[in-house]
Order: C-alpha cells, then sequence, then structure tokens
C-alpha cells in the first residue's frame, strides 16, 4: 500500500476532526493519504516550542475521520514524516477500514 502527498485542500475534502484551537497551537506543513483513501495523515509544527508532530486520521464507526495515531516531540520535521509514512503504511497493511473510538 502507498502513502501519497496531498494538499490542504484534498485533506479537507475528507473532513478531519480538528480541536477548536489547534490553528493557534500547531501549523500543519504536509498532508497525506492512502491508496484506498481509509487513512489520511498531516505533519504540522507546535507553534510554542517549534518541535514537530504527526498524525494519522481514520474513520470511526460513524464514518468521521478522528484521531487514531499522535506523536509529538518530534525534533526534525524529516524525522517526522518519517514517522508517520512508516506507521500510516503499517495501519494500511493491517486491513483495518474501521477505528472505533
Amino acid at each position: 500500500m502507498g502513502i501519497v502527498p496531498i494538499s490542504r485542500h484534498e485533506f479537507d475534502r475528507f473532513k478531519p476532526s480538528r480541536g477548536p484551537m489547534s490553528d493557534v497551537m500547531v501549523k500543519e506543513m504536509e498532508w497525506y493519504k492512502d491508496e484506498t483513501e481509509t487513512i489520511i495523515g498531516l505533519v504540522a509544527q507546535d507553534n510554542t516550542d517549534k518541535d514537530w508532530l504527526c498524525v494519522i486520521l481514520g474513520p470511526d464507526q460513524n464514518d468521521r475521520m478522528r484521531g487514531i495515531f499522535v506523536e509529538s516531540n518530534i525534533e526534525l520535521q524529516d524525522e517526522a514524516r518519517e514517522l508517520l509514512l512508516d506507521r500510516m503504511k503499517e495501519i494500511s497493511r493491517s486491513g483495518q477500514t474501521v477505528f472505533p473510538q
């Protein structure tokens, strides 16, 4: 299963759940989806301490895209991207398509 980069516009088409302060707290920099469009992910920079984080979202039982993996306090953007892509590949290979909350 491949993971491909997408634009923020395409990412937003999935209607991902975001916290009310997310745009204040982090700056989203990169967006991805798997080939089946089951999971999406992003790499962002924390606006306070300038470290990096990655987030993976998948559909819950109500078909809403919600966080299923979050890792923060990552020193470099490249490290955050590598972790995100590796984890997205693992989840995609698992065959799971619903992620109950």
